[in-house]
């Protein structure tokens, strides 16, 4: 076997791994994407019985205020989280031990309120999470934004997650850290 096949092998299964982690979970429902199919899990919008609307539950859209306890708020009962256009400033978010919780954004921008390199979303043991529709802006001075996605199995989508601006942070970049626990 070339160099070059063993390393697409290993590529292909570290995807189908990722995907959704269905390797840990036993439900038959599950939609489990791999690199050639062409299955995609339902949108955000039909797997939540409710969505909460971030800025009519009191966070601030101008990037004044920090959103960290607003979100912690709404997020402890399961919803679908849509966070409408406009600047959140945001220190850290932790998650652990969840299921079925959407972080959606429609132009929303994360601003991280810490300067240095930090984790501003950690979610660790959840299942079924959905988080799109973000743009990380480290654009100001000594910024920069980490999103650290450690999964137990369901369906899992993270897409449309941008990053604006240039890192001039000497201890770390932008990153997006996906396991399966």
């Amino acid at each position: 076997m070339r160099r070059r096949d063993l390393l697409r092998l290993a590529g292909t299964a570290g995807l189908a791994t990722l995907a959704g982690c269905s390797l840990l979970g036993d439900r038959e429902d599950d939609v489990t994407p791999t690199p050639h199919s062409t299955a995609t899990p339902p949108g955000p919008e039909r797997r939540f019985d409710r969505t909460v609307d971030l800025v009519e539950a009191g966070a601030d859209p101008t990037g004044e205020e920090l959103i960290d306890p607003v979100l912690d708020g709404v997020v402890e009962s399961d919803p679908r989280v849509l966070l409408p256009e406009g600047e959140y400033r945001l220190r850290r978010f932790e998650l652990t031990d969840a299921e079925n919780v959407a972080l959606v954004g429609d132009d929303a921008r994360l601003v991280p309120a810490s300067r240095g390199a930090e984790k501003l979303c950690v979610f660790s043991r959840v299942s079924d999470l959905w988080v799109s529709g973000l743009t990380v802006d480290q654009s100001g001075p000594d910024r920069c934004g980490w999103m650290d996605v450690r999964v137990t199995g369901g369906t899992n989508v993270i897409s449309d997650v941008r990053l604006e601006g240039r890192n001039d942070v000497t201890a770390g970049t932008f990153g997006l850290t996906l396991l399966c626990e």
